[in-house]
């Protein structure tokens, strides 16, 4: 992640960590052709609110990458999508 890297909503939030840890993993998933269920799980158990909606985007990239996507991610999609509308 380059120094200085900002993430909308968290700047001034001293809980910051948390969105700072699934932003880095977030920027691995979406640079890796096949992530790793690992990495995607960490990043479920961790994400705040405000970022699913960027998680589910490079969920859908991903299956959109992909000409037979996984149930895995799949499953993840559906769940990240039920998230967002709560």
């Amino acid at each position: 992640m380059p120094k200085g890297h900002a993430i909308e909503g968290v700047d001034d939030d001293p809980r910051r960590g948390p969105a700072l840890y699934v932003q880095t993993l977030l920027d691995k998933v979406r640079a890796d052709p096949y992530p790793s269920r690992q990495h995607l799980t960490l990043i479920e158990e961790s994400i705040p609110q405000a970022m699913i909606p960027e998680y589910l985007e490079v969920l859908m990239e991903k299956a959109a990458q992909d000409r037979f996507p996984s149930n895995d991610l799949l499953s993840r999609m559906r769940h990240a999508a039920q998230t967002c509308e709560s």
